[in-house]
């Protein structure tokens, strides 16, 4: 496995231990927690089984998810090739995820055979009577056949399965104490359901069988957003994101914008940065691409990347201006300077240079200064003004301000804004009307 799947992903090892075709020896011995945790159907979200992390609620398709991991059907499940799936499966952003449901419409005997009229409600809360009746298929009996809906919890009573019955909402606690009784059960067929899952041709000296599984118990509300971006040289563009929880398989070029015609030709995770102390938390991609030119700033925009669990950030969202490099950047002796400037509102000024090659951490208050007893209170670059073409190769900021008076002229000073070679600009100066 590795590097990135390490600090990504929990990894989650199902290790059915086979010898004379038994399941972990002293199984009886562990806490149903400590049991499930060790089975990988549940895992924790870095810190491991805290209260806060068993107290949470899930959505059908997580809980869907952890049903595979409990049966060993994970990894054959998100691989599935078939393509007729519930009508609603496409609210599930993350593809592996909409291909288990995929999979789960397929394989009925799984226990999700979705609400009705071709639905599964994907991004319901899972209930505790639901996941007792889907628990109730696995085992081999079936709904209606065997049992009525209203009587869920009385038949499955009767098999050993009752700890969470009064539960009101279904918890990952809950979860993992109904997975130990299900795992204790007998099937329909009259086998303990976990002699099933490791039926075979099995020699009685064989070694243990792992299955191998990458998957992550859900963080709602994370959504990958680009938190920095850096052109490394004429070809490689170094992204950060805010966090680790990324779907992998959707750092690809695709996903991936860049302006002014730059062209992202591949993705490779840096592991090496991913290393440092200092990006402990963070996800750090190099973009290699094509068209990058030295004094023009540029906007990367991720479009489709998403956690684990298939959240995605909007494109607006997570973005980031860099400037760009070409050949040898010592060439590049550019000094920022102003264009003009002009009261857009009463509390708006909006500052233009004439040159994308800015260095953004020095885009700063202190920086700007406006007489008649006007206050700079913030600067923010104006993406949206950039993309269009008449600010094609120029740089735009707004300033926040207090005290503007109409029919007033104003001056504009700018001092240490530099470009990203380190280049400050001379001390400058702008006269603008003011707006009330």
């Amino acid at each position: 496995m590795n590097k990135f799947k390490k600090y990504l992903k929990l990894t989650i090892l199902v290790c059915i231990i086979v010898s004379n075709l038994t399941v972990i020896s002293a199984a009886e011995e562990k806490t149903n927690l400590e049991l499930i945790e060790q089975l990988g159907v549940i895992k924790g979200e870095g810190n491991g089984l805290t209260e806060e992390y068993l107290s949470k609620e899930n959505k059908r398709w997580q809980v869907a998810l952890i049903s595979l991991r409990l049966v060993g059907k994970y990894d054959e499940a998100i691989e599935y090739k078939g393509n007729d799936n519930f009508s609603d499966a496409d609210q599930v952003i993350w593809t592996p995820a909409r291909t288990a449901l995929a999979y789960l419409k397929a394989h009925p005997n799984l226990g999700w055979d979705g609400i009705g009229n071709n639905a599964f409600n994907p991004n319901e809360n899972m209930t505790v009577k639901g996941y007792y009746k889907v628990m109730l298929e696995v085992l081999g009996y079936k709904q209606d056949a065997d049992f009525d809906w209203d009587e869920v919890f009385e038949f499955a009573e009767k098999l050993g399965i009752k700890s969470a019955r009064k539960s009101e909402k279904l918890t990952i606690r809950d979860i993992a104490n109904i997975s130990v009784e299900v795992l204790n059960a007998e099937t329909k067929d009259g086998i303990k359901f976990m002699d099933t899952l490791t039926k075979g041709d099995v020699e009685e000296n064989d070694e243990p069988v792992k299955t191998v599984i990458t998957e992550t118990i859900p963080k709602d509300d994370v959504k990958p957003t680009i938190s920095e971006a850096r052109a490394v040289t004429g070809t490689v563009v170094a992204v950060t994101f805010d966090t680790r929880n990324i779907d992998e398989d959707t750092l690809v070029a695709e996903n991936f914008l860049i302006n002014n015609n730059v062209t992202v030709t591949s993705v490779e995770i840096d592991e090496d940065a991913m290393e440092k102390e200092e990006n402990a938390d963070k996800t750090i991609v190099n973009l290699t691409v094509e068209g990058l030119k030295v004094g023009i700033a540029y906007t990367v925009k991720s479009t489709g990347v998403a956690s684990c669990e298939g959240s995605v950030a909007d494109s607006g969202d997570s973005k980031y201006i860099f400037a760009g490099k070409e050949g040898k950047v010592n060439n590049a002796n550019v000094k920022p300077t102003i264009r003009y400037a002009e009261a857009v509102t009463g509390t708006i000024v909006a500052v233009v240079f004439d040159t994308r090659n800015i260095d953004k951490d020095t885009l700063l208050v202190e920086n700007f200064s406006i007489d008649r007893n006007v206050t700079v209170t913030s600067v923010e670059i104006d993406e949206d003004a950039m993309e269009k073409e008449k600010y094609e190769g120029k740089t735009v900021v707004n300033l926040t301000v207090t005290g503007l008076k109409q029919g007033r002229a104003y001056t504009l000073r700018v001092t240490g804004v530099a470009s990203c070679e380190g280049l400050v600009m001379d001390d400058s100066k702008k006269v603008f009307a003011g707006r009330g």
